[in-house]
C-alpha cells in the first residue's frame, strides 16, 4: 500500500524540506518588511510631534521670556524656564540675549534629573538642582 505521508521517498521528503523552507523565508521576509515599515512610520510621526513640541515650546518661551530678559529679572527667567523644563520631553532650554551671550541653560539628564549650567567662564560647570520641581 502506498502512503502519501511516508517519508521514507527521499524525493518526497526533498520537496516537503524545500516547500517548508520556502514558507519559513517567505513569512520571515513578510514580518520583516512590516516592522521595517512600521518602524519607518512610527520614527517619522515621532519625529513630527517632538519638532512640534519644540516649536511651539519655542514660540511660548520666546513670547514669555521677553519681559524677564528685558527687565533684568533673573529669578523669574529661572521660574519661567523651570516651568517649561518641567515637561518631561523637554531635554533641554538655553537662553541667549541678542549678542549670543548665555543668560540661563537647564537641562535633563538621561535619569530625569534637572542641571543647570552656567558660562560665567571659559569652563562650563554643572550643577545638581534636586530642589527643583520635577528634580
Amino acid at each position: 500500500m502506498y502512503d502519501a505521508f511516508d517519508t521514507a521517498d527521499p524525493f518526497r521528503r526533498q520537496i516537503q524540506t524545500r516547500m517548508g523552507l520556502t514558507l519559513i523565508i517567505l513569512t520571515t521576509v513578510l514580518l520583516s518588511g512590516y516592522g521595517g515599515y512600521q518602524y519607518v512610520t512610527l520614527r517619522s510621526s515621532s519625529l513630527a510631534r517632538l519638532n512640534a513640541l519644540a516649536d511651539t515650546t519655542s514660540a511660548r518661551l520666546a513670547e514669555s521670556l521677553a519681559n524677564p530678559i528685558w527687565n533684568a529679572d533673573p529669578p523669574l527667567l529661572e521660574k519661567l524656564i523651570l516651568a517649561e523644563i518641567a515637561e518631561k520631553t523637554v531635554m533641554a532650554i538655553q537662553v541667549k540675549d541678542n549678542k549670543d551671550r548665555l543668560l540661563s541653560r537647564k537641562g535633563r539628564d538621561p535619569r530625569g534629573r534637572l542641571w543647570t549650567l552656567w558660562n560665567r567662564s571659559p569652563a562650563i560647570s554643572c550643577i545638581d538642582t534636586r530642589d527643583t520641581p520635577g528634580g
